[in-house]
């Protein structure tokens, strides 16, 4: 008994089929094979563990339960399913179920196998039959019917609603008997379909008189092929030839051998008519014929293909090697073959064929040629590559007008907020001006109102007790030292607020429609006096220090209203780093290190320009986010935070309103640095 179960189990384990044994009252596999394991990507003990879900594509989960109460019943089961791998592959398989008892308890006996290629195979198939089917849909000198073995219409081409009056929608689903065959023939034909399908003999092509809708008589060229379809099913196809133009004569009619050379010769004018290439090799690369514009195209006359050995004498062996790949990928392969090859015109020029190659069969069925057809589709490859290029240059375009209108719409606002400082400016000037002027007016007034006090008590050394009590009351010693440090500090609060009024108006002032020499440092000065709140000290961190390593600058012609705005840009973005920076950092650690923004000025080492560096302390940035920071709309902050339009601006003004440079040096975790480069009108 355990020599038996030994030689199952071989056998078991050397089926190429996906074997495993299911429970069907635990509904859990019990045993599965190498195969089984090796089709699914499971190991058999991860097999054993698996539930259905797991492996069977959700498509198919249906099956799985029909599987149970199929084999539960007794009987066996098969069916074809999609199943996942456990890479995630879908594989296609067919599964039986047989149930049989193990152990006393009822199981099922599963054979899986995939069918993955086969699938695949079919596939292609029916798109190679669809190819086909569109073609003989197109071809308009050609009246082709399909039927199935009961006779019944399944295709009808134009031609045929042409040849026989009938539409295809009135043809569809009708016996082609009760249809075209002529009352006498109707037996007779009904037959030969009979013997053809029943016992394999073919009907032989030749000519009939068969019915139209309208009663008259057409006599047809007929020949007919038997198909399976991809359900396995028979089908045939009639193609018939319209031989009343061709009926002229008696003699004609009697001789068929002249009725067949007048069909290859207009075959022939055909096929040379037509606008694409037609030729025909046999399996050795013979040209047995090649249509005129093929000919015409390659300038090379019909009969040098002819009388040469093999195509290749005529187009060269570099030429002829790719046009014989496919010759040999086509006789490999039942169906059409497609391609495109490289041939020279007669233009000089090389151009891409579109090529689609057939075998040519004899009645025995056995491969005796190649047909092929080719379409010049170098003017639609050429069309395409304009195309693209033309979408490429709207592209292009449209970024280029939405980068217009974000610069419009900015300088709109960098214009509203000029002119709303520029009037705070002024509005704050007017009352310093006068609080300026009256301080020290006042200043003036205490100094005579002391003066005059101090000649009193001189005057009056012993002054009356009512007079002794109020200015110890008001304590009048500590005024008169008090008062002129107050008026001091006022002076001085008018004189920065001043200040701070003259940088509003220089970071504010307008642009002209040229540019002005300016300093670069009162901009630079008036920006950082702009963001000084964002600099001063808060609860989590210190104050951001400002260093300033100026050099003795001339003054630069430029716009300096934009130049500011790129200064603000720079630096707020340097603030915005070391805030991130400082995330999850104690105040004592950030004091331990301080925060700092270096700003550096120098002429550059060809006195034809100036440089002006700003370097933070903040995170960096990875080389992956430097490389996008200039570009429109490129942002790496939070929704509501950022709008990705600063540095893209910012570099438009430097570099095409200003004719400079401005460039990024970035370490992530070492902080950034930003360079602008502005020419002097001048060397110095």
């Amino acid at each position: 008994m355990q020599q038996k179960e030994s030689q199952y189990r071989i056998i078991f384990e050397a089926a190429n089929d996906g074997i495993a044994i299911f429970d069907l009252e635990t509904y859990k596999f019990i045993d599965t094979n190498l195969a089984n394991s090796q089709m699914y990507g499971y190991s058999r003990e991860e097999w054993l563990q698996l539930e259905a879900q797991k492996f069977i594509h959700p498509d198919s989960l249906h099956l799985f339960e029909e599987f149970i109460k199929t084999v539960k019943s007794g009987k066996d089961f098969y069916c074809e399913a999609t199943i996942v791998r456990q890479d995630g592959m879908l594989l296609d398989v067919e599964v039986k179920g047989t149930p049989y008892t193990y152990n006393n308890k009822p199981h099922a006996l599963c054979v899986a196998r995939d069918i993955s290629e086969r699938k695949l195979a079919e596939k292609t198939l029916r798109q190679s039959e669809q190819r086909f089917r569109n073609l003989f849909e197109a071809t308009p000198k050609i009246a082709i019917q399909g039927y199935d073995r009961h006779r019944r219409v399944i295709a009808w081409n134009r031609a045929s609603e042409i040849l026989y009056g009938y539409t295809r929608e009135e043809a569809l689903g009708q016996q082609f008997e009760d249809l075209i065959v002529p009352p006498k023939l109707r037996a007779k034909i009904i037959q030969d379909i009979d013997i053809w399908v029943n016992k394999g003999i073919p009907i032989p092509p030749g000519e009939l008189e068969l019915i139209r809708k309208d009663g008259s008589r057409v006599s047809v060229y007929s020949s007919h092929i038997m198909l399976t379809n991809a359900a396995g099913e028979l089908e045939m196809y009639s193609v018939d030839i319209d031989l009343s133009d061709r009926k002229h004569t008696e003699d004609a009619l009697r001789h068929s051998e002249t009725q067949l050379a007048k069909q290859k010769h207009t075959l022939k004018a055909i096929l040379n008519a037509a606008p694409i290439w037609i030729w025909m090799t046999n399996t050795h690369g013979k040209m047995q014929f090649v249509n005129k514009t093929f000919c015409q195209n390659v300038g090379i006359p019909a009969c040098s293909f002819i009388e040469a050995e093999h195509y290749r004498e005529i187009l060269g062996e570099e030429i002829a090697a790719n046009c014989m790949a496919s010759d040999s990928a086509c006789l490999a392969q039942e169906t059409p073959h497609l391609s495109v090859e490289m041939l020279p015109f007669a233009d000089g020029k090389i151009h891409n064929v579109e090529v689609t190659k057939a075998q040519i069969k004899d009645s025995q069925g056995q491969t005796i040629g190649i047909i092929g057809l080719g379409v010049d589709a170098t003017e639609r490859a050429q069309a395409r590559l304009m195309l693209q290029e033309k979408n490429q240059h709207l592209e292009q375009a449209l970024q280029e007008l939405q980068q217009a209108q974000t610069q419009l719409i900015q300088n709109e606002k960098m214009s509203a907020l000029g002119n709303l400082v520029a009037g705070v400016a002024h509005e704050i000037n007017n009352p310093i001006g006068f609080l300026n002027g009256s301080i020290n007016n006042i200043s003036e007034y205490i100094q005579d109102i002391f003066s005059h006090l101090e000649c009193y008590q001189t005057s009056y050394p012993e002054s009356l007790p009512a007079v002794l009590d109020s200015a110890n009351e008001i304590d009048l010693e500590f005024i008169i030292e008090d008062l002129p440090k107050i008026f001091d500090s006022m002076k001085l609060a008018v004189d920065r607020i001043r200040n701070i009024s003259t940088s509003l108006r220089t970071f504010s002032r307008a642009d002209s429609d040229r540019k002005v020499a300016c300093n670069i440092h009162e901009g630079i000065d008036s920006t950082l006096l702009i963001l000084k709140y964002r600099l001063k000290a808060n609860e989590q961190r210190p104050e951001i220090k400002i260093i300033k390593k100026y050099s003795d600058l001339p003054l630069v012609e430029c716009f300096s209203g934009q130049l500011n705005q790129v200064f603000m840009n720079i630096l707020a973005n340097a603030i915005d780093s070391i805030e991130e920076s400082n995330q999850g950092r104690t105040f004592a650690e950030i004091k331990a290190n301080p925060n700092t923004i270096t700003v550096t000025t120098d002429v550059g080492d060809d006195n034809r320009t100036v440089v002006i560096k700003i370097k933070d302390s903040g995170k960096g940035m990875s080389e992956k986010v430097k490389a996008r920071i200039f570009e429109h709309l490129f942002t790496t902050k939070g929704v509501g935070k950022g709008t990705g339009l600063g540095l893209s601006i910012s570099r438009q003004i430097v570099e095409e309103t200003h004719g400079g440079s401005l460039t990024c040096y970035s370490v992530l975790g070492e902080g950034t640095e930003f360079a602008i480069v502005l020419p002097l009108t001048t060397k110095l």
